[in-house]
This record gives structure tokens, C-alpha cells and sequence, in this order.
């Protein structure tokens, strides 16, 4: 994970990196991230972060990633992708609550009084998920008291700018310039 930081002092931006290091670092999503920006402006004042993420995987449906079978009370699921697991067990926990879907080993969910036919045509979104994680861990990288903010999503690059004035024209214009150097890069 590459970390890059634009400020007028490098005590800041030092500062910023190992913060971003280790909230991203804890995360869940970590061995996605490819690319954090960080623009600290003190003086305007404004902080734009940018994270640019490595292959988002498509939309698809549940049946076309696991192996799906009734059984008595409920269903059991064979995931046979790996790389959609925590999305798909996400997914049936917001669906059905977590009290109803058991993970007995890494690949292997099992769905109490859920029938075959409620989940397979479900359809995954990654993406999604990996927006709202981000949006919370951008959060924890902001510094605190910078509430008003906007933000800019394209397929890999997420991108916040935070300030605790009144959002001016021109710091909007930097976070579209910020954005776009890291789509780019």
C-alpha cells in the first residue's frame, strides 16, 4: 500500500501516513487498498483524502459463486469464491440477522429456516460495501471538527475533502483535481 502526502510541513504529513497506516492497516479491507492521498492545506483550511483500491469484483448473483442446497430447516451454502465470502456473509447477516446464519468453516454457511429459492438469485454488489467502508475509514482519518464535506466516487477511487469552513468553489476544484491525479496514477 503506497501512502503519499501533499502538505506545506512533512511533520504533518508523517503524522497523517502512520495514522492512515494503521486505521487502514486494522481494517478489513486492507489487502485492497492500493493508493491513499492525503492534500492538507492548515492555512485554507482543508483535508482531501483519496484511496484508490485494486480490482472491484462485478455484481453477481449468489447462486453463480456457491453451491446451494435446501436441508432440513434451512439451507446450506458451499462458497466456491473465496473472493466474495465476506461479501456474501455480510449480505445474509443485513438480510436475514445474524442469529439465523452460521459460518462453520471458511466456506461453508449455513441459513436457518431460509429455503434455497430466497437466496440464489440474491445479487452481490462488492462495490458497495467497499464505498461504505471506506466512507468510515476516511472518517477516522479526517481531522476531527472537519464536518463539512464532499466527496467524488469513480469504479476505484474514492476521494473526501473536509473542512471546517463554509465548502468554497475553489477547494471543491482541488478535490476534482486530486481525484482525477489519482484515477490517473
Amino acid at each position: 500500500m503506497k501512502i503519499t502526502v501533499e502538505s506545506p510541513t512533512s511533520n504533518e504529513g508523517s503524522g497523517y501516513k502512520n495514522i492512515a497506516r494503521d486505521i487502514i492497516k486494522n481494517s478489513r479491507i486492507s489487502n485492497l487498498v492500493e493508493h491513499i492521498h492525503m492534500v492538507i492545506e492548515v492555512k485554507e483550511p482543508i483535508f482531501i483524502i483519496s484511496i484508490k483500491v485494486k480490482g472491484v469484483r462485478e455484481p453477481t448473483k449468489i447462486k453463480k459463486i456457491a453451491q446451494i442446497r435446501d436441508k432440513e430447516q434451512g439451507c446450506k451454502m458451499e462458497i466456491r469464491d473465496e473472493g466474495y465470502a465476506s461479501n456474501l456473509l455480510s449480505k445474509l447477516w443485513k438480510e436475514f440477522g445474524k442469529s439465523n446464519i452460521e459460518q462453520p468453516t471458511r466456506l461453508e454457511i449455513t441459513c436457518k429456516n431460509i429455503k434455497k429459492e430466497e437466496i440464489e438469485n440474491m445479487v452481490l454488489k462488492p462495490s458497495e460495501e467497499i464505498t461504505d467502508t471506506l466512507l468510515n475509514l476516511s472518517w477516522q482519518i479526517i481531522p476531527e471538527g472537519f464536518r463539512v464535506r464532499r466527496s467524488l466516487k469513480s469504479k476505484k477511487v474514492f476521494t473526501i475533502i473536509a473542512t471546517e469552513d463554509p465548502m468554497e468553489d475553489r477547494w471543491i476544484q482541488r478535490l476534482q483535481e486530486t481525484h482525477n491525479k489519482i484515477v490517473e496514477a
